[in-house]
């Protein structure tokens, strides 16, 4: 055998190992960054002092998006648990397991070629030591098994969820790693603030509480601050009722999304006291949360890594916080499914951006920009887009005119201005709203003719969106 031939055969043998090789390089890279995903359940977007606030203190929030860049306009998936959880570590939309609400997506066998194009697993795949802290709320493989973040390509690293998260985290980062890491931090609050509203409604059914550490945990954020009278506390210290407090025109709450008992009681039966209380407790599970995220960054800011690692932090759904006298999530309402989301890349990202135009799904957006970001191909037919050019400052506007979001037999159409809502169960239902002109969406203009026009074409977008992203859309969101 020639010198020559023996060439081709090593250049041949080198073609075939290419991407092992490739992964083994990427291992040894320590310039890759490091990611840390930090998430919290249930904090909308209004929910940071950073964004003018006044009636809830974000220190170590605010002092992240003072180092890195605020999406003001960012919303969920879905605006439910489960699924937008799904949605995050998947880059895909809930509809696409037919997962639709927590019951139903939970249940699920997510299919091992959806799996293998999930977050961790694309990670660690390419080199990353991938582990996960704190609640999943995932729905499980081909052997049905949830809440499993092994599927997703995560070892685990702690199931609490509260106050020994953030010391795990911290310990890890005083680790020696050879290789590049992602963190997941999943914080459970504050999502305490369920129980509020569930245990009311279990009392007037004569009914025992339920929620154990999270209903004490609520309970001591529902109480008043020592020495000071109930009239001074409602007059100056606890927040006062939204703007859009009061039920909109013409609701059709169901185009809004799924509500449950407990939540029509507490739109019934709550007196302005319950609702402003409900405030107080969640402003300071809030403010609760914000304190344990402190104890993790500031571990990773005296740590080795700070330079070169990507932190990311969003929350998978809002909380109503009594806007239209509702509170939990669940629905397409601004409270309800607007997060906030921060990206902070140390000397990578000008510090103190806020982007206030580009529109943003965080379940679909996370996956392809924290690829792009780390220089990992981005799965194909990812119905997301990649924020890697507007964090970077290269582009100002994403290619994006418009998102849709899901519910339960639920689908929603934004485009900045216009937010089209449409219930496709037993009967057909739309709501309309100009946010532009009415930010708190108090006003349906689904059935004021004038507004035909935007109405037909909001039905087309929807329409148009699932094709183009060759996502089955149920005829049901057709409007007839």
């Amino acid at each position: 055998m020639t010198k020559i031939q023996q060439f081709i055969i090593l250049l041949g043998l080198l073609s075939f190992f290419k991407p092992s090789l490739t992964a083994n390089l990427h291992a040894s890279d320590k310039n890759r960054p490091n990611i840390i995903l930090i998430l919290t359940d249930q904090q909308n977007a209004n929910m940071l002092s950073y964004v003018g606030n006044p009636y809830v203190s974000t220190p170590n929030l605010d002092n992240l998006a003072q180092s890195g860049i605020l999406f003001e306009q960012t919303f969920a998936s879905n605006p439910v648990c489960a699924p937008s959880r799904f949605s995050l570590m998947t880059g895909l939309m809930p509809s696409q397991i037919n997962g639709e609400d927590n019951g139903s997506v939970m249940r699920k066998k997510v299919p091992s070629d959806i799996l293998n194009n999930s977050l961790g697993i694309l990670f660690r795949n390419e080199g990353y030591e991938t582990v996960y802290g704190g609640k999943v709320h995932l729905p499980g493989g081909q052997e049905g098994k949830a809440n499993d973040v092994t599927k997703y390509g995560f070892r685990k690293l702690t199931n609490d969820s509260r106050d020994k998260l953030p010391g795990v985290c911290a310990e890890f980062l005083k680790q020696k790693h050879e290789k590049p890491f992602f963190l997941v931090a999943s914080f459970i609050n504050p999502h305490d603030i369920c129980y509020k509203v569930i245990n009311d409604w279990r009392k007037s059914l004569n009914e025992d509480p339920k929620g154990g550490v999270a209903w004490k945990t609520l309970q001591q954020a529902l109480k008043l601050p020592e020495g000071v009278s109930e009239e001074h506390f409602f007059e100056k210290i606890c927040p006062p009722l939204p703007d859009n407090f009061n039920i909109s025109d013409d609701e059709f709450l169901e185009a809004a999304g799924p509500t449950k008992p407990f939540t029509i009681f507490g739109r019934e039966n709550w007196t302005e006291k319950d609702w402003r209380l409900y405030r107080w407790a969640y402003k300071n599970l809030t403010e609760l949360v914000d304190q344990k995220i402190g104890t993790l960054l500031q571990a990773l800011y005296e740590s080795d890594y700070d330079e070169n690692t990507i932190v990311v932090f969003t929350s998978d759904h809002g909380e109503m916080d009594a806007s239209h006298r509702l509170e939990h999530k669940s629905v397409f309402y601004n409270e309800s499914v607007k997060i906030p989301l921060i990206i902070r890349w140390k000397g990578e990202i000008e510090p103190g951006l806020v982007d206030k135009n580009n529109l943003v799904i965080n379940g679909l957006d996370l996956l392809p920009t924290l690829c792009d970001l780390a220089g990992i191909k981005i799965p194909k037919n990812t119905p997301g887009v990649s924020l890697k050019k507007v964090i970077t400052g290269s582009k100002k506007k994403l290619n994006r005119d418009y998102i849709v979001g899901e519910a339960l037999w639920a689908r929603m159409v934004y485009d900045g201005e216009w937010k089209y809502m449409i219930a496709g169960n037993s009967e057909q239902h739309e709501m309309l709203f100009n946010l532009k002109n009415d930010p708190g969406e108090m006003c349906n203009l689904a059935l004021e003719k004038e507004y035909k026009e935007q109405l037909e074409r909001c039905r087309k977008l929807l329409i148009k969106w699932y094709k183009q992203n060759n996502i089955s859309l149920n005829k049901a969101y057709v409007y007839k």
